[in-house]
């Protein structure tokens, strides 16, 4: 799961590729605003879920039970 993470550069796709090659799926990422084109492709590309919440509400929801954010 990606927290406050944006992939709206090469760097942090990359880093977010290697994180991804060393851990098992499924992936998600918390992403309140809209992605650019190219974060939507990187999320596409990858299987990453985007999940559309602010940062603070996720991790309300995650200390009471994780399906109640997917």
């Amino acid at each position: 799961m990606f927290l406050g993470c944006r992939f709206n550069d090469q760097l942090p796709r990359a880093f977010a590729r290697q994180i991804m090659k060393r851990s098992a799926g499924p992936h998600f990422a918390v992403l309140p605003d809209e992605p650019t084109r190219m974060e939507a492709r990187f999320l596409e590309e990858q299987g990453i879920t985007r999940i559309a919440l602010p940062l603070a509400d996720v991790a309300v929801q995650l200390t009471r039970g994780v399906p109640a954010i997917l």
